[in-house]
């Protein structure tokens, strides 16, 4: 992910994943966080872990 100057996020990507219904709502997670990020003062590539359980 990566986190723009002020805190927008303009690139989502998975590393892996074994469901396609779980990456797109990862992705839909962070991309509806977009703009809540803390801003930081140069923009920055975060890697943001994300597990999901299905019971």
């Amino acid at each position: 992910m990566e986190n723009r100057k002020d805190a927008t996020v303009i690139q989502i990507t998975t590393i892996s994943s074994s469901s396609g219904i779980l990456t797109r709502a990862a992705i839909k997670t962070i991309a509806e966080l977009s703009g809540k990020f803390p801003k930081p003062k140069t923009d920055i590539m975060l890697s943001v872990p994300i597990r999901y359980s299905l019971q």
